[in-house]
């Protein structure tokens, strides 16, 4: 039995990247004619428990990455303030 379920292919343009879902535990693949599907390779991200410093509930994630999340949600509300 495969691991994946082909959808109907889409006659009208090419795909140019497959679109998968994963939906009650099956891979649904949705792609063009001339895609020919021999494996579906996925990297799955957990979002992190819920953590509060006024808790005392610590967050899961390595200490290392803490300057890169600030950094990034710094640049994140800038863009947005400024648009």
């Amino acid at each position: 039995m495969r691991d994946y379920i082909e959808k109907p292919n889409d006659d009208l343009r090419i795909v140019r990247e497959p679109i998968v879902s994963l939906v009650n535990g099956k891979f649904i693949v949705i792609h063009d004619r001339y895609t020919n599907i021999t494996g579906i390779s996925m990297t799955y991200y957990k979002t992190p428990n819920y953590f509060s410093p006024l808790t005392g509930i610590n967050c899961e994630l390595p200490i290392d990455l803490f300057d890169e999340l600030v950094s990034g949600a710094v640049q994140l509300y800038v863009q947005y303030a400024a648009a």
